[in-house]
């Protein structure tokens, strides 16, 4: 498949040269627009380096949003979002801990669901 290019993209690579991702050797937004790869909206340090850079003003956070869209979510993402949703932190109980331990640091346990919801919930539910 194709990946369709804004039309103000002239493939400069300005947003590719600054790109945090990039520079660690990944795939990003600004390799799709570059087409450099097939794929990369998912893999976003979200620090819009590129929207700045860029000369044309194309509307790099549009055409991610709209590639998001057409690629499948990266596995790791997809955990990722689930342990948001399931205990309010990115990463899993143990891939913290370990993170955590490799510091000195104790083992935290981490809130249950229900007082998950309740952070997450709009202050008029509940009260």
């Amino acid at each position: 498949m194709r990946i369709e290019i804004p039309k103000e993209c002239d493939q400069c690579m300005k947003c590719a040269a600054c790109c945090v991702v990039t520079g660690m050797d990944g795939h990003s937004i600004a390799s799709e627009l570059n087409e450099l790869a097939s794929s990369g909206a998912w893999n976003c340090a979200n620090c819009w380096r590129c929207i700045e850079v860029c000369p044309r003003a194309v509307d790099i956070f549009g055409f991610m949003m709209q590639r998001r869209k057409e690629e499948e979510i990266p596995e790791l993402i997809r955990k990722g979002i689930d342990g948001v949703f399931r205990k309010g932190f990115w990463f899993g109980d143990s891939q913290f801990n370990e993170i955590r331990g490799l510091f000195g640091l104790p083992v935290v346990r981490f809130l249950g669901r229900e007082k998950v919801a309740l952070l997450m919930a709009d202050e008029g539910e509940g009260s």
